[in-house]
């Protein structure tokens, strides 16, 4: 695959969709080795994001069919997930606590 990065896609016309996917962007540029390849994208073909009452998003946490960016998934786990529990924390106006080992 030639495509990487991390993208988080909002319906087009969701302005509380496109408030996560920027506060997602933010956060993944914290842990994504370039962050010029993370960005929010507006789409209205997806139906994940187009058929729901509420506020959607759906990120696509780098590229499995690229190596670098498989390598880099499994390699980051931990740090990813903490970036996008920290994304859902910081929507909600609610503080981000880290997980307790």
């Amino acid at each position: 695959g030639k495509l990487q990065g991390v993208d988080a896609y909002y319906f087009y016309n969701s302005p509380y969709g496109r408030e996560m996917a920027d506060i997602v962007t933010e956060n993944m540029k914290q842990v994504y080795p370039d962050g010029e390849k993370v960005q929010s994208v507006a789409t209205a073909t997806l139906r994940e994001l187009r058929r729901t009452n509420a506020p959607a998003v759906l990120v696509e946490v780098g590229y499995h069919d690229n190596i670098e960016d498989a390598q880099w998934i499994k390699e980051n786990i931990d740090q990813i997930a903490k970036a996008l529990a920290k994304s859902i924390a910081d929507y909600f106006g609610v503080p981000f606590r880290q997980p307790q080992v």
